[in-house]
């Protein structure tokens, strides 16, 4: 098994491990003829015991301090040890939380007919580092079977670090034997997964004038006698279609900037302007993003366009989760949205572990979203159902 001591290097797994992981492709499996019943999660990778037991203010301001002489110790000791794995850059916390998603997982595909499982990447803390392959492929294809029970397909996160040729790009295609944009297709669906890491380069790893290339190359290339691979793909006349990218359209949690931050890349506010006017020109119906570590449905639309979007951020597959934007941080990001054209709704927030289960029929698309509790208990948080394109029910709290 994956394995190292001392301090984490970069490396690759095919040189490094003792044993090469082969993922088993099966999408052969999948009955295209049929739609599909699939699950949708994303956000696994591991965290840091040093933020999450030490460093945060909600360790060292509570009650605990107080009313247990030996609390203290406790929280020292994860200092202590959480400090010693961050130097090492072996991330050590949220093993128990993944499991606890992977086994909500399990169950359901056990009570339920399930035909494949979408993650939407970050997968695990950074992509460069065989042991930090270690945790996911201990939980989902040691200890269970999940990576080879069900077709596991798989959106490029940020935190794989794909742009890195060397190692990111290698060690994840030794994985998951899957490019960065492909399509699935089904009678009534076609689903398209997309690198948004092409846009928001958040290493630095290409200059403009590769990012620039890229996009023209496989989002929006702006001459209509060679359109980009995703208006190629975009042209079906499927009757849903589903986009999934990592890096959500639009957000209010830690990383909604990241649109408006030069470092990742140049004319990112465009971009990203282009691409919903696409999505909206060719009846997108739902993007599907991780990101932001919890969940998140918010309705988007643009200019004066009378279509919404449905943006789904299914982000805590068992990484830490973070506290949700509150009412002043949600209002302040959809003014400077507005200013960019853009029109966000927040539909429903929840700071928990979930999955959704996708359910396609012929004229209706069903969201169903779960959560998970710290007890292992399962139950809905969220029902999202597009009947003839048209909303048919979504929930009840709405917030400009």
């Amino acid at each position: 098994m994956l394995f190292f001591s001392g301090c984490a290097q970069r490396g690759l797994i095919s040189e490094k491990s003792d044993k090469i992981y082969d993922i088993p492709d099966l999408s052969a499996t999948i009955d295209h003829n049929q739609n599909p019943v699939f699950l949708v999660y994303g956000d696994t990778q591991t965290g840091w015991r040093l933020a999450e037991k030490f460093i945060w203010s909600k360790n060292w301001l509570t009650w605990k301090m107080l009313c247990f002489p030996f609390y203290e110790l406790y929280w020292l000791s994860n200092g202590f040890i959480g400090t010693i794995n961050f130097l090492r850059y072996q991330p050590d916390y949220g093993i128990e939380q993944q499991r606890r998603v992977r086994d909500a997982i399990l169950q359901y595909h056990r009570d339920n007919d399930l035909d494949f499982i979408m993650q939407l990447g970050d997968k695990v803390a950074d992509g460069r580092y065989p042991s930090h392959w270690q945790p996911f492929l201990t939980l989902n294809h040691i200890e269970t079977s999940l990576l080879s029970t069900l077709p596991y397909f798989t959106v490029l996160g940020n935190h794989e670090v794909t742009n890195d040729t060397v190692y990111g790009k290698p060690n994840h295609r030794t994985l998951f034997d899957q490019p960065g944009f492909y399509t699935l297709d089904f009678p009534g669906l076609r689903l398209i997964v997309v690198n948004s890491n092409f846009i928001l380069d958040q290493d630095g790893l290409f200059d403009t004038e590769k990012q620039n290339a890229l996009f023209k190359q496989w989002f929006i290339s702006n001459n209509p006698d060679t359109p980009a691979w995703l208006q190629k793909q975009l042209s079906s006349h499927h009757t849903f279609k589903i986009i999934f990218m990592h890096h959500p359209l639009a957000s209010f949690g830690k990383h909604h900037s990241n649109w408006y931050n030069k470092a990742y890349g140049q004319s990112l506010r465009q971009k990203r302007l282009a691409l919903l006017r696409l999505f909206d020109n060719h009846d997108v119906d739902i993007v599907f993003s991780g990101h932001e570590h919890y969940y998140a449905h918010n309705l988007i639309r643009t200019g004066n366009s009378k279509d919404t979007l449905h943006q789904i951020i299914a982000s805590a597959g068992g990484v830490p989760l973070r506290d949700l934007p509150g009412e002043q941080k949600i209002a302040s990001a959809c003014k400077r949205y507005k200013a960019d054209n853009i029109h966000v709704r927040v539909m429903k927030q929840e700071k928990k572990y979930h999955y959704c289960i996708v359910k396609v029929g012929n004229t209706n698309l069903t969201v169903d979203v779960y959560a998970i509790d710290d007890d292992s208990s399962v139950y809905p948080v969220d029902k999202i159902v597009l009947k003839n394109k048209q909303v048919f029910h979504s929930p009840i709290s709405e917030q400009e």
